[in-house]
């Protein structure tokens, strides 16, 4: 098992697999629609998590993210083999690919 950011400083990840939810919709079509889904790890610690319109900064230390909001936090393990990261969210486990495409900007941050 590796972890991420361990030759480069940032790391991208695109969503490869989600739950579906009963849905007949596949991550291709979401993708294709123009719609994000990635984890973009830094050497510093943070994590930018996309899903979608959606955009939170979190935290990560060994193979846990940690989402915090307030005084409240989550933490999500996840596995990192070879070039698939494997995260196991409420709604199931979704799985990521790295990239070696250059990764967007993340947006300005929004006030809580």
């Amino acid at each position: 098992m590796s972890i991420p950011c361990e030759r480069k400083e940032k790391d991208y990840f695109i969503v490869e697999t989600m739950p579906d939810e009963g849905s007949d919709i596949t991550v291709a079509d979401l993708l294709a629609q123009g719609l994000e889904c990635y984890l973009l790890f830094s050497k510093d610690g943070t994590v930018g998590f996309r899903m979608f319109s959606d955009y939170k900064l979190a935290t990560w230390k060994d193979n846990v993210i940690t989402f915090t909001k307030g005084d409240q936090s989550a933490d999500f393990g996840f596995s990192l083999e070879d070039d698939v990261l494997t995260i196991d969210f409420s709604a199931g486990e979704m799985t990521f690919r790295r990239s070696d495409a250059e990764p967007p900007e993340p947006p300005p941050p929004e006030d809580e």
